[in-house]
């Protein structure tokens, strides 16, 4: 074999060469959004336990939606504290509710939209019950509702971490 030949297959190596790196850094990159769109899945599964909490006995024996009217139309006459819990319910279900819309399609989602709508829904939380003063005692749903963060913001930050 000549010198062209040898230097020929030699470039053929190379090119080869860099086509298999090429090839897998794409394969980690999926398996990366592969990962976050698993751990944004989950994430999605806790928000749900947050809607379910709303459906619960929060506190006095009332659910979400009786104690976001007796606050914004009832005797608590306090509109303001009524208009948080529901932006902090309408926060939750607009996640879920752009998720739903992508055909779960955890792989195109980021993680940032959703830390946006996790930390809305808890900061108008705690801007009710400081506006409110106390809720009383809490109950079941109270704890569904904040389990559902906690488990959220977990799953999120592991999301993030993996490259969502």
């Amino acid at each position: 074999m000549t010198d062209e030949e040898w230097e020929a297959i030699r470039k053929n190596r190379e090119e080869d060469q860099k086509e298999d790196e090429k090839r897998s850094r794409v394969e980690r990159q999926n398996s990366k959004k592969k990962e976050a769109a698993k751990y944004l899945m989950w994430s999605k599964l806790a928000l749900l336990l947050v809607v379910i909490g709303f459906f619960m006995p929060i506190s006095c024996n009332l659910n979400g939606y009786e104690l976001i009217s007796i606050f914004a139309f009832g005797e608590g006459n306090d509109f303001l504290a009524g208009l948080l819990l529901i932006v902090c319910f309408l926060s939750v279900a607009a996640s879920l509710f752009y998720s739903l819309a992508n055909k779960f399609d955890f792989e195109t989602e980021s993680a940032e939209m959703d830390w946006g709508f996790l930390a809305v829904s808890v900061g108008s939380f705690v801007l009710a019950a400081l506006k409110i003063g106390s809720f009383g005692e809490l109950q079941i749903g109270a704890c569904f509702i904040f389990a559902g963060w906690f488990l959220s913001g977990l799953f999120l930050f592991d999301a993030s971490k993996a490259g969502g």
